[in-house]
């Protein structure tokens, strides 16, 4: 029985640790994911940003804290293994899908284990990779924060827009000229329901709308595709139980690739104060009509009222 006992204890132990102390980071999945997206950033090579995306990586076991990196750090404190290099944070180190700061580079940072699908992972790396240069380019914006998106209104009033954006991506020149009208009224009139939403919204846009759409533009090959993977996001934006911070993963990317379609030079206007809409707008020349709640109402059967 005191046999028993004891091998009872070493099972348990045993256990306790592998779940406290999961199985280390993979080296040679990290070397795969390293080599992805230098891939994609040589493909680029800084063309759409005017600077190189490929940077200081590293991807952090959220349990464990441990790292592995495409490189040393300044300190040289990490480990080389595999062609990779290996080591700790510490208790005080923030853990996030991130730009960070740590030992003298500014990484970037995201956390294992990355999705499984291939559009999905290359997305994520290029979005992250993408923070880590947003504030050497001037596209890093600060803000407040969008609350008003949990109300019932403003949130029917956002999947109106996404709908009416996503058939504008599809649409012939006439039919996308008057989608975009209509996702920008329905924009419009949220943000005169919600006063001061508009300066917010288009912070969250900036910040983190052009980090996924550089991930949808750079990570997935062709536009049939990227339509394709919006679409699946707008469709799935439906169950959030909440839009304060999702939104600009769908909003963002709508914007820049009708921007894209456009054929002009719009990065180029570009700027940390940027509205994504009023940008739009202007590329198509597009213009609202003064009784925005009629056209509102004229126009939201269209783009599936009912269901939401």
């Amino acid at each position: 029985m005191k046999r028993l006992y004891c091998y009872m204890v070493v099972i348990i132990s045993l256990l306790f640790v592998k779940q406290i102390f999961p199985q280390e980071i993979n080296t040679e999945t990290a070397k795969g994911y390293f080599s992805e997206l230098k891939a994609i950033a040589d493909k680029d090579n800084g063309k759409m940003w005017g600077k190189y995306l490929y940077g200081p990586v590293m991807f952090v076991n959220p349990k464990t804290k441990e790292i592995v990196t495409n490189e040393n750090d300044n300190a040289g404190s990490l480990t080389n293994k595999d062609g990779v290099f290996t080591g700790w944070l510490s208790d005080k180190d923030l853990i996030a899908n991130t730009a960070y700061d740590w030992h003298g580079k500014k990484w970037t940072m995201i956390i294992m284990p990355l999705p499984k699908s291939d559009y999905s992972r290359r997305v994520l790396l290029v979005h992250e990779s993408f923070h880590r240069i947003q504030k050497d380019i001037g596209l890093f914006p600060s803000g407040g924060t969008n609350n008003h998106l949990d109300e019932k209104d403003a949130r029917i009033l956002i999947q109106l827009e996404w709908q009416a954006l996503l058939k504008a991506l599809s649409s012939n020149s006439t039919d996308k000229k008057y989608n975009i009208q209509s996702a920008l009224t329905f924009r419009e009139l949220r943000r005169q329901e919600y006063p001061g939403s508009k300066t917010n919204e288009n912070t969250m846009e900036i910040v983190e709308g052009l980090a996924e759409y550089t991930g949808i533009k750079l990570g997935i090959d062709n536009e049939k595709d990227r339509v394709k993977y919006i679409a699946c996001k707008v469709a799935e934006s439906g169950k959030f139980p909440s839009y304060v911070r999702s939104f600009p993963y769908e909003s963002g990317p709508l914007y820049c690739l009708l921007l894209d379609q456009s054929n002009t030079n719009w990065k180029s206007k570009l700027d940390a104060g940027s509205d994504l809409g009023e940008l739009l707008k202007n590329t198509y020349g597009v213009k609202l009509d003064v009784d925005l709640k009629q056209i509102v109402d004229a126009r939201r059967a269209e783009y599936n009222y009912s269901e939401i």
